[in-house]
């Protein structure tokens, strides 16, 4: 017999594989493979950021450049209270990942934030945003540059990111698929985003 997905992740797969054979020791398949498109997901930067950025002589795709020791990246991008919690963005307390305090107690585990981490949830500027360790300043959010993604996607690896590597980058999901596709548009963020989807590739 075969299984057969739509949608398998490799960055997870490991781990879907092992729950579905803790959980159907009977019907799982001892190993996945696939054979269609491979997607890839990351945080992304625009092309009107990096250009300009560039111009100033800042490399956007070297992750070094996000450290906020050396490089200050607010210029060349919104302001968190640019952005209405709510429309654009969705409420930190409604979001099962943020609010899961196994993945809380994995965040302190990688990083060593417990600070971070109040009443076993990741804490929130706002009800809206995570702020990065280079700008958690309650008085002045608006040291942070915004990182946007959707439904949780790329949540745990995103926020250890921006902490580990030290930046002054906060994380917020939108508040639904429409303003995730219309945010990037319509403001200066970062933004999660995957191959082979096309929702930004003109950009």
């Amino acid at each position: 017999p075969y299984h057969v997905t739509m949608e398998f992740w490799n960055s997870a797969g490991a781990a879907y594989i092992a729950e579905f054979q803790a959980w159907n020791p009977a019907l799982s398949p001892p190993k996945a493979r696939h054979y269609t498109y491979v997607g890839a997901e990351y945080m992304f930067a625009f092309g009107p950021q990096i250009d300009a950025a560039r111009n100033d002589g800042v490399a956007m795709t070297f992750y070094k450049s996000w450290n906020y020791t050396w490089f200050d990246p607010t210029p060349y991008f919104s302001k968190l209270t640019d952005f209405t919690v709510g429309v654009d963005i969705a409420n930190c307390s409604t979001l099962f990942k943020l609010t899961d305090p196994v993945l809380a107690a994995a965040f302190i585990a990688v990083t060593g934030y417990a600070d971070a981490v109040v009443d076993n949830k990741i804490a929130c500027w706002n009800d809206a945003f995570v702020l990065g360790p280079g700008c958690r300043d309650p008085v002045d959010p608006d040291k942070c540059i915004p990182y946007l993604t959707y439904s949780g996607w790329l949540e745990p690896s995103g926020i250890q990111k921006i902490f580990s590597y030290n930046t002054a980058i906060a994380y917020g999901e939108a508040a639904s698929w429409g303003a995730y596709t219309q945010i990037p548009r319509n403001f200066r963020v970062l933004s999660y985003w995957w191959s082979p989807a096309t929702e930004f590739s003109d950009m």
